[in-house]
C-alpha cells in the first residue's frame, strides 16, 4: 500500500473514532460500527428501504437507468 493510501485510511479511522449521531462502536465487532437513528417496522420496511437506498445509488451513478424494476410494482 502506498504512503498515501496510508495515511487516508489512518485518517478515516482516527475520524471514525470521533462521536457522529448515526454511528457508534459496535459493542461486539472490534473497529466495526453500527447504525443507529434508522428504525424500521419489520423485515419488509428494512429490505423496501435497502432497496430504495440501492436504487437511489444507481440513478446517482447512471441518471439515464431504466426504471423497469419500478414499473412491475406500480400499483394501478
Amino acid at each position: 500500500m502506498n504512503p498515501n493510501e496510508q495515511k487516508l485510511i489512518n485518517s478515516l479511522r482516527f475520524q471514525a473514532m470521533d462521536h457522529h449521531p448515526t454511528l457508534k462502536p459496535h459493542s461486539f465487532f472490534k473497529n466495526k460500527f453500527e447504525v443507529s437513528l434508522f428504525y424500521v417496522d419489520n423485515h419488509v420496511d428494512l429490505v423496501l428501504t435497502v432497496r430504495a437506498l440501492l436504487y437511489l445509488a444507481m440513478k446517482a451513478i447512471d441518471p439515464e437507468i431504466c426504471d423497469d424494476i419500478n414499473k412491475k410494482y406500480v400499483m394501478i
